[in-house]
């Protein structure tokens, strides 16, 4: 029977297809975009994925550190992200990504209304282009 014919299986097929468009991979310049847009927007759930699982770590521990004795309400991981002060997408002039050592990390040269160079690493983990902050330990 043709496709055509078939509505389960042309509905199967087209899902199959929106699913496949759906989760296209990034490179490490738009995923940083994306970090930079949901991190700007006070979005942390949607800017978390964007970090790597060490940033992640770190950012637990303050949260715990600051819920630590905490009677009211709690701080989650995600807030202490939003808090940080990161790259405004409108203080952002351009984003070079310079030739990668392989294919598991990047290194992107973001470039600022104030005439500024910032050098962002990226790496992959878990099939996902992270971005690297290094964050000092809770407390110090």
């Amino acid at each position: 029977m043709p496709l055509a014919h078939n509505p389960t299986a042309l509905l199967i097929a087209l899902a199959c297809l929106l699913s496949a468009a759906c989760q296209r991979e990034i490179g490490p310049r738009e995923a940083f975009e994306e970090f930079v847009q949901a991190a700007s927007a006070a979005d942390g759930e949607a800017a978390w994925p964007f970090l790597t699982d060490e940033a992640q770590q770190a950012l637990k521990a303050r949260a715990d550190a600051a819920n630590a004795g905490a009677k009211a309400a709690t701080v989650r991981p995600h807030d202490v992200l939003t808090s940080a002060g990161l790259l405004d997408p409108l203080h952002i002039l351009q984003i070079e990504q310079a030739d990668s050592e392989d294919d598991d990390s990047a290194t992107l040269t973001v470039k600022t209304v104030d005439k500024r160079e910032h050098t962002v690493k990226m790496i992959r983990q878990s099939d996902t282009w992270r971005v690297v902050i290094p964050l000092p330990p809770a407390g110090s």
